[in-house]
C-alpha cells in the first residue's frame, strides 16, 4: 500500500517539476504567432531570433509556444540564415571541433559525451545543416550574448525540456 502512495507522489512530484522546468505551460500566457515564420506547425516549431538573442519554441499544432534566451553565433560569418529542420537528438553528445576550429588551433581535441566541459552540454538537437545544432553549454553564462562557433547555446534545463518535446523533422527557421 505505502509502495502506491509513494508512486503517486512520486509521479505528481515529477509533473510538478516538469511545470516548473516549462512555467508558459502552467499559466494563462499569450501564444507567440507563429505564421509569420511558418506555413506549417503540425510538427512544431523553433525560430531563432539573432537579433533578440532567443528562440521561440511551438508545440506541434501551435497553441503553446515559449521563448527563452540563446547564445548565438559570434560573428555574421559564422551565422546560417533560412530554413531547415531537427534531424537527430542526442544525449550526452560528444564534440568535435569542427574544420576552421583546426584550422586556428590544432591542439584542439574532441570531447567525449557526458564529460563535464563538454561545450554541447547534455543535450544537443542537430539541425540538416552540417555543423549547426541547438544544444546546452558548459558555459552557462554565455547564454544570450553572441560567443558561439555557429551553433545555438540554451541553459541547461531549456535544452533539456527541447529535447525530450521537440519531435525530428521539427521546422526551424533562423533569421
Amino acid at each position: 500500500m505505502s509502495g502506491a502512495t509513494f508512486s503517486r507522489r512520486a509521479a505528481l512530484a515529477t509533473l510538478a517539476g516538469g511545470a516548473l522546468m516549462i512555467p508558459s505551460l502552467t499559466r494563462a500566457a499569450t501564444v507567440a504567432d507563429w505564421r509569420p515564420h511558418f506555413s506549417d506547425i503540425s510538427r512544431g516549431g523553433l525560430y531563432f531570433s539573432t537579433d533578440a538573442r532567443e528562440l521561440t519554441w511551438w508545440a506541434p499544432g501551435g497553441t503553446i509556444s515559449r521563448t527563452m534566451a540563446s547564445a548565438i553565433p559570434r560573428s555574421e560569418e559564422l551565422t546560417r540564415r533560412g530554413s531547415t529542420e531537427i534531424v537527430r537528438k542526442a544525449q550526452n553528445p560528444s564534440w568535435t571541433p569542427t574544420p576552421d576550429m583546426l584550422a586556428k588551433n590544432p591542439n584542439i581535441r574532441a570531447t567525449p559525451g557526458g564529460a563535464p566541459d563538454n561545450p554541447l552540454g547534455a543535450y544537443a538537437l542537430y539541425f540538416d545543416w552540417t555543423y549547426y545544432a541547438v544544444h546546452g553549454t558548459n558555459s552557462p553564462d554565455s547564454v544570450g550574448t553572441a560567443a558561439s562557433s555557429g551553433c545555438f547555446r540554451l541553459a541547461a534545463q531549456d535544452i533539456e525540456s527541447l529535447y525530450y518535446t521537440v519531435q525530428v523533422g521539427t521546422p526551424v527557421l533562423v533569421s
